[in-house]
């Protein structure tokens, strides 16, 4: 079976083949290519076809403005995720309109950026509590199906409340349910009920909801973990 194939540009020699060697350490990733040049990058990505383009990117430059806005003028298919320090409101923003559909903090280890990638693939927007509790999540276009008027939605219950304030700790089902005192089955089921209420289908959109929706403070939201889990709720 043949993996996501991805491409892979940097400025940084050594990190660049340590994304690489990330990716190639799992059968579910392809890497088509690599560069540390940004402006060899457009014609390698037309040659290759990758589904996903990694870019990591420590500081704001020029030239990576330049190679975004090319890839949307260009692929625009194409899932591009960005690994970065820069947590800033403008930079995110910025990245977001132009294509860009993930963000990595440059501090996770390579099984988190493997389920990044792998989410970003599969359509998933990528994007690490410590930018969420940053910006909101207002600059996101929410699916038809997920779109509704605060006012409009089915309450949640107390529990329910508590769950969700669990769930943006980035604590697992097994965890929310010791501190909670109920079964890991429970604590899916009340999963369900907000996940109905919220018209959303993961954890991660999930946080991202109760954030827009005031349903928690920024305080509940704890950065450290929850980009690593496995963003889809498990029956």
């Amino acid at each position: 079976m043949q993996g996501i194939s991805v491409y892979v540009v940097g400025d940084q020699p050594l990190v660049t083949l340590g994304i690489k060697a990330a990716l190639t350490s799992s059968d579910e990733f392809l890497v088509a290519g690599y560069t540390i040049d940004a402006e060899d990058a457009i014609q390698a990505i037309r040659t290759l076809d990758p589904q996903v383009l990694v870019i990591d990117w420590i500081v704001p430059q020029e030239r990576m403005w330049g190679l975004l806005q090319a890839v949307r003028s260009n692929f625009p298919a194409l899932r591009i995720l960005v690994i970065t320090c820069c947590s800033d409101q403008r930079f995110v923003r910025h990245a977001w309109q132009n294509g860009v559909q993930g963000f990595v903090m440059n501090t996770t280890d390579a099984d988190g950026l493997l389920r990044a990638v792998r989410r970003l693939a599969s359509g998933d927007v990528v994007l690490p509590l410590v930018m969420l509790a940053k910006i909101g999540s207002s600059m996101f276009r929410y699916r038809p199906t997920e779109v509704q008027e605060f006012h409009h939605m089915t309450p949640l219950s107390g529990r329910e409340h508590e769950v969700i304030r669990y769930l943006c700790q980035g604590i697992t089902n097994r965890e929310i349910g010791l501190k909670m005192g109920i079964s890991e089955n429970t604590v899916r089921n009340h999963l369900r009920r907000i996940y109905a209420k919220c018209r959303v289908s993961t954890r991660s959109e999930a946080v991202q909801f109760a954030v827009r929706a005031k349903l928690v403070d920024h305080s509940d939201v704890t950065p450290e973990n929850h980009e690593e889990m496995d963003p889809k709720l498990k029956a």
